[in-house]
């Protein structure tokens, strides 16, 4: 039966190319409502079937050119001819042999005949699962394909217009790009993951309410290989040239998937079901939609999306984001946090491997950002490189996105205070003492060594100061820092810090916090054997090891009201040193007034720092 509803393109091609014919190749188009020489395709209902005509030109078709006519539905090539130009005003069938006279010397009709099923002929093919039927305005219209996986519910009223609705079995695979490809390697060829959906003509847009949608399903295996069975599927739809787009859900309970009796239903009625169906709504959106399952064992409950255009559509394990930085942090104002807020996905499947190509972007409400569009590598990583907090104080927040993915997006939080002390090195030069810190006051002793600022110390490649011990008298190399103004004695403040051993073992405090009367409110040693150690003069708690030439990054937080600090070490807080009394045992500090590092044991040792700031929270 002929179907006058089609919008085909008539494509003609320059020679043999492969069809459909490249943008390259592509010599003149023409569409129902376009094409050159304002000739279109038209339907001639009278001889049921469509014509177009090519007016053709010497000095673009000249004799002895040949060209390749296609008729196109959807990139989808449903008849083609092959022509030769000849003089005299004459074409040749290259496939019959023969001649094709134009008119007025010029002018080829072109002339086809589309009938129904044309869009789904495909469906011969046994090994495919397809269909192709017609909807219409005035009733409720189920449409499934031969195989039953997969096919759509448009009610009525949903229409303004009889249209054909085709829908295919995509076999590529992954037919979506990564990340959203991770099921798409079935090893059963009777395993459906893929479906093309479109209809023809499209619907600017469907006559829906929330309840009364447009549902599209397909039916999703739940045997998979247990290591890439995953708790959380979603439906993704991809146009070409757009990311691939997670849809939210709604049921389709006409999709009559298959019962297997080895399938694990939790908290269903319907228990014993191999599919579990993914599903679609439309709300005064444009074309069909499409919509995906919650978890493999939620059978006819899903979760899925409205899109406002047909495509590929298939369902995926999720990626799994969650935050891989510290986070809250602090910092001085102006500066950057310590730990760029990092993100790391995963699928959701029993072994959680991480997500390459998953497309991170980050925003900030405040400061700057140094990537705010980053897609993971084969570690399942996005950091944002860097984030400087604003000049202003304030709590400031990154939010990093990717869509589809399970917990995006996550939201990072800084806290840009007032520096009280401030001391980097990077405009001081190397081989001398350290120059005035930006905020604050140096006292340097060192009758047994050198404090000198360096290129590099370890992994410490900005400017480092370095202290250094000959060992003929503990405690004769120092360094002692003052605050500017008048010491605070309320508030939050946050000491910060990188540090490392640079001699072959260790025996000095890394960053004592004092009163203006040299009381100790908490600090930091370095240990013989690799041992870290936290308030030696009450607790000498151990909190961590280091290791030669390596630096790491220290907070102390001092609360000056209630008497007690905490300390974090390259970002994570040490779970034994919250909260701690300070560490002075002759008295309670009043105040936060002095820093100072020193030196101890009579031994050669060799220490550095860098990048020092004490600011309110």
């Amino acid at each position: 039966m002929f179907n006058p509803r089609l919008s085909p393109v008539v494509q003609v091609c320059n020679a043999r190319v492969v069809m459909p014919c490249p943008a390259d190749q592509l010599h003149v188009a023409f569409t129902k409502t376009s094409g050159p020489g304002s000739q279109t395709v038209r339907v001639d209902a009278a001889n049921e079937q469509y014509i177009v005509n090519w007016n053709t030109d010497l000095s673009t078709e000249p004799v002895g050119s040949s060209f390749r006519l296609l008729v196109v539905v959807h990139d989808r090539v449903l008849g083609f001819a092959d022509v030769d130009v000849l003089a005299l005003g004459n074409m040749r069938n290259a496939n019959t042999g023969g001649d094709i006279p134009l008119v007025d010397g010029r002018t080829l009709p072109i002339k086809f005949r589309l009938e129904e099923g044309a869009l789904a002929a495909s469906c011969t093919n046994v090994s495919l699962d397809c269909v192709e039927q017609t909807a219409f305005p005035d009733r409720d219209n189920t449409i499934l394909t031969l195989g039953k996986q997969a096919g759509t519910f448009i009610p009525a009223g949903a229409l303004s217009q009889i249209v054909t609705v085709a829908i295919i079995e995509n076999t590529t695979k992954p037919c979506i790009p990564p990340p959203f490809a991770l099921p798409q390697y079935f090893p059963e060829p009777d395993q459906k993951g893929c479906y093309d959906f479109f209809t023809d003509p499209g619907p600017s847009i469907f006559n829906t309410t929330p309840d009364n949608p447009v549902v599209v399903a397909i039916c999703v295996e739940s045997g998979l290989d247990p290591g890439t069975t995953g708790r959380n599927i979603q439906l993704f739809q991809f146009d070409k040239g757009q990311p691939a787009q997670p849809l939210p859900p709604h049921s389709a309970a006409f999709m009559p998937c298959e019962p297997d009796p080895y399938q694990e239903v939790i908290g269903s009625a319907r228990q014993g079901l191999s599919k579990v169906f993914a599903f679609a709504r439309a709300r005064l959106h444009r074309v069909l939609t499409y919509f995906a399952p919650t978890s493999l064992h939620a059978a006819h409950v899903g979760v899925g999306g409205s899109t406002g255009s047909y495509s590929t559509m298939t369902w995926s394990i999720l990626a799994q984001m969650d935050k891989n930085s510290a986070d809250p942090q602090t910092a001085a104002v102006g500066t950057p946090v310590p730990a760029p807020p990092q993100v790391l996905l995963r699928d959701t499947s029993t072994v959680h491997n991480p997500v390459a190509g998953v497309t991170v972007t980050f925003s900030t409400d405040g400061g700057t950002i140094a990537n705010p569009t980053v897609v993971t590598g084969s570690d399942g990583l996005a950091s944002v490189g860097s984030w400087t907090l604003p000049a202003t104080p304030g709590t400031y927040h990154v939010t990093a996105t990717a869509g589809g993915a399970i917990g995006s997006p996550q939201v990072f939080t800084a806290t840009a205070g007032l520096p009280i002390f401030q001391a980097t090195f990077t405009g001081d030069a190397a081989g001398a003492p350290p120059g005035t810190p930006e905020i604050g006051a140096w006292t340097l002793t060192n009758p047994d060594g050198t404090i000198l600022v360096q290129s590099a110390v370890g992994n410490l490649t900005s400017k480092p100061v370095e202290l250094t011990q000959l060992g003929l008298q503990a405690g004769s190399v120092k360094l002692f820092g003052a605050v500017a103004g008048t010491p605070p004695a309320s508030g939050v403040y946050v000491a910060r810090w990188r540090s490392l051993v640079h001699s072959a073992d260790a025996c000095f405090n890394a960053l004592v916090l004092r009163d203006a009367g040299s009381l100790i409110l908490a600090d930091v040693d370095y240990r013989p054997g690799g041992q870290l150690t936290y308030n030696s003069n009450s607790l000498n708690l151990t909190v961590g090891s280091w290791t030669r030439d390596v630096a790491q990054l220290f907070e102390i937080t001092v609360d000056l009201g209630n008497h007690v600090t905490s300390l974090s070490i390259d970002g994570a807080p040490v779970a034994a040193a919250q909260g701690l009394p300070f560490s002075d045992p002759t008295g309670t500090p009043a105040n936060l007034g002095q820093i100072n590092m020193e030196l101890g044991c009579i031994a050669p040792q060799d220490y550095a720092w860098d990048d020092i700031t004490i600011a309110r929270q």
